[in-house]
């Protein structure tokens, strides 16, 4: 893998692979952590308002052309990015860079057509809400957090949106759509000095601005338990949160150790007593969430409104149970490890998912791959485990929702 930032302050990331298709990822940090608070909501629209048109190109030759080039693109925005990703032949990676480049550096940013994007993040808007998924952790992050941006959806809500006016989309991109903000990742087998060249051409216009650094709270509020129903639900949805922000780099690659046995996967603690032994949830899991601005370790499961309590029970008495001992030897330490890095190799086996990690690693922590990834370098001990157990499972938040 190769790392260079180039002359205009971009940061290329490179990473070569065999085969005919080449991915990459262009990430700013410009997402919802750097709105203030009359803003929720923006990062988003901005988003969405630069593939209405450049200054060469409609939005439906924008929309031609992606489909003539890609065969998988997209755009998101998260609460530390926003990223503009997509996979295309070899052939077509110049072509491909060069519209990107185009719809990033030159876009219109006009009144037409403003207002009717706007309606069409309010209908994204709907969709959002009635995901019981995304809602779950929506009402959660709200009643958790109170001096920070998580508590709000990312995608805002309608009285930001109908407030906002094209003046404001303008102001946030020419502040964060800068060369010092932006990383750019390719995973291709295109020679890297060909790569470079393609990159350090078609993005060399973009604005050369300091790098913009958006303040990072961690702070959680007390432990609660916060109940809501909702008529819309089909069944009952439990979340729990545990604050991992105080973990060193080191501990939590041993959470990552440790979430093996506890909660990923059919023969996991949780699985195992939850769903096998009891039958009582369809889908129950544990997470590690490591983002700029949110570091949570994450308890979820879906189930009936009149098995919750019990759900609840046999959950806490997991999270007990994992402070007695689930590696009780070396051998059982290594499989769990083995496990995970078969896992992590899964997860970035896709061209396009490996580029995106590249890109949004290096715009949240300034490392492609973060030290906490790098589990092999490590010797790990039942000692080490039992020493973050007894840092993470602290002053949980539990959210339940359920039907009427």
């Amino acid at each position: 893998m190769k790392e260079e930032i180039l002359d205009n302050g971009i940061k290329l990331i490179y990473k070569e692979i065999k085969g005919n298709i080449s991915s990459f990822s262009i990430a700013f940090d410009a997402g919802a952590n750097q709105e203030t608070k009359e803003e929720i909501g923006l990062a988003h629209l901005v988003e969405h308002v630069l593939f209405k048109g450049t200054t060469s190109k409609s939005e439906l030759e924008i929309n031609v052309l992606c489909d003539k080039y890609f065969g998988f693109n997209n755009a998101m925005t998260n609460f530390p990015y926003a990223m503009y990703y997509g996979t295309t032949l070899n052939e077509d990676f110049e072509k491909a860079v060069e519209l990107y480049g185009d719809i990033l550096i030159n876009p219109l940013l006009k009144e037409e057509g403003f207002k009717e994007e706007v309606n069409i993040i309010l209908e994204e808007l709907k969709e959002w809400i009635d995901d019981s998924d995304l809602y779950l952790e929506d009402v959660l992050f709200k009643n958790s957090f109170s001096n920070r941006r998580i508590k709000e959806r990312i995608i805002g809500t309608e009285a930001y949106l109908k407030n906002f006016k094209i003046e404001d989309v303008r102001r946030f991109y020419e502040e964060y759509y800068t060369s010092k903000n932006c990383c750019i990742a390719v995973v291709s087998s295109i020679p890297y000095e060909t790569v470079k060249a393609v990159v350090g051409n078609c993005l060399r216009g973009m604005a050369l601005e300091d790098e913009k650094e958006s303040e990072v709270l961690y702070n959680i509020n007390k432990p609660h338990i916060y109940k809501e129903e909702n008529s819309k639900l089909k069944i009952g949805r439990i979340e729990y949160i545990f604050p991992i922000d105080a973990l060193s780099y080191e501990e939590l690659a041993i959470l990552h150790i440790f979430n093996t046995s506890f909660g990923e996967g059919v023969s996991s603690l949780l699985f195992d007593r939850v769903r096998t032994k009891k039958g009582l949830a369809y889908e129950i899991y544990s997470q590690i969430k490591v983002e700029k601005g949110i570091k949570l370790f994450i308890i979820r499961a879906n189930t009936s409104k009149e098995n919750i309590d019990k759900v609840i029970s046999i959950i806490d008495e997991c999270i007990e149970a994992s402070k007695l001992g689930l590696f009780s030897s070396q051998e059982i330490i290594e499989g769990a490890i083995k496990k995970y890095q078969i896992r992590m190799e899964i997860k970035q086996e896709k061209s396009i998912e490996m580029a995106k990690f590249l890109a949004t690693n290096h715009i949240m922590f300034k490392e492609s791959i973060p030290d906490f990834y790098n589990i092999s370098q490590r010797i790990i001990t039942t000692v080490d485990i039992e020493r973050v157990i007894s840092k993470l499972f602290n002053n949980p938040i539990i959210q339940i929702l359920s039907n009427n």
